[in-house]
C-alpha cells in the first residue's frame, strides 16, 4: 500500500479506494456533478469487487463490479443534484466491497452555492446570508485559493451598495472544543475581512469580524453532514 496513504483513508485487506473529491454546484438548477476515483488492488489479491453510494443526493458508480487482478480500476461517480436543493455542504459515500465483508470507502463533498444578491433580496427581514463557499485549511484561518468567487462576490455586493456595512461572522462545528473554535472561527472572520479589505478595496470600516465558534450550530455535529454545514460563514447586515 502506498506509505502516504491518509490516515483517514479506509482500508481493506485486498484494496483502497481514493481520492475522496470536493465539487461544487449551483443552487436552484438541476445538474448533475461527476467526479474521478480508482480502486488500487494489492498485487497479492485479485476478486470480484462492488461499489455502492449513500449520503445526501442520489449518486451512481461505474462500474459498480468488477473483477480484479491487482493494479488499478477507475470509477466513475456521477451525482444527480435536483433543482430543488439548497445551498449547503452534501456528502455522498462511495464504498467499494471486496466481497468478503470487508469495505474501503471515500467521499464526495458537494458544496451548493446561490447568488448572493437573490439571498439578500430575499432575506430582507432577517437581514443574514449564510454562505457555504468559503473554504479554510483544516485547524487554520488560511483562506483556501477555491474560495476568491465566492469572496468577490461579496465585494461586488457592496461596491455595488456602497452603504452596505456586514458583520462577518465565523462558525465551526464541534471538534476541538469550545474555547479553541472561539479563537479559530474569530481568526476566519478576520481573514475573510482583511481579503475583503486588502484584494477587493472594501472600507474596513464596513465590515467588522465576529467568531461565534460551536454556539451556533444549523445541524446536528454527531454526522459529517452536520458538522460540514456548522463549518459556514455568515453575514449580518448592519
Amino acid at each position: 500500500m502506498p506509505a502516504d496513504l491518509p490516515c483517514t483513508q479506509n482500508v481493506t485487506e485486498s484494496f483502497i479506494l481514493e481520492p475522496s473529491q470536493e465539487a461544487t454546484f449551483a443552487a436552484g438548477s438541476a445538474q448533475t456533478v461527476r467526479v474521478t476515483m480508482e480502486v488500487l488492488a494489492n498485487q497479492a489479491w485479485s476478486g470480484h469487487a462492488t461499489v455502492k453510494t449513500t449520503g445526501d443526493l442520489r449518486a451512481t458508480v461505474s462500474p459498480s463490479a468488477f473483477d480484479i487482478v491487482g493494479g488499478t480500476q477507475n470509477l466513475a461517480v456521477t451525482v444527480d443534484v435536483p433543482a430543488s436543493q439548497k445551498p449547503g455542504v452534501y456528502t455522498v459515500n462511495v464504498i467499494a466491497d471486496n466481497g468478503s465483508g470487508k469495505t474501503a470507502q471515500a467521499s464526495v463533498s458537494l458544496t451548493g452555492t446561490a447568488s448572493l444578491k437573490k439571498q439578500f433580496k430575499a432575506i430582507t427581514s432577517q437581514k443574514r446570508i449564510r454562505i457555504y463557499g468559503i473554504h479554510f485549511d483544516v485547524d487554520s484561518a488560511h483562506i483556501q485559493p477555491r474560495s476568491q468567487p465566492v469572496i468577490a462576490d461579496i465585494a461586488q455586493l457592496m461596491h455595488d451598495a456602497p452603504g452596505l456595512r456586514f458583520q462577518v461572522e465565523g462558525h465551526t462545528d464541534s471538534d476541538g472544543g469550545a474555547a479553541y473554535n472561539l479563537g479559530l472561527s474569530q481568526r476566519r472572520a478576520q481573514a475573510v475581512v482583511d481579503d475583503l479589505v486588502a484584494h477587493h478595496g472594501i472600507a474596513r470600516a464596513r465590515l467588522v469580524p465576529k467568531g461565534f465558534g460551536l454556539t451556533k450550530p444549523v445541524a446536528s455535529n454527531a454526522t459529517a453532514g452536520g458538522k460540514a454545514l456548522n463549518r459556514r460563514v455568515e453575514l449580518l447586515r448592519l
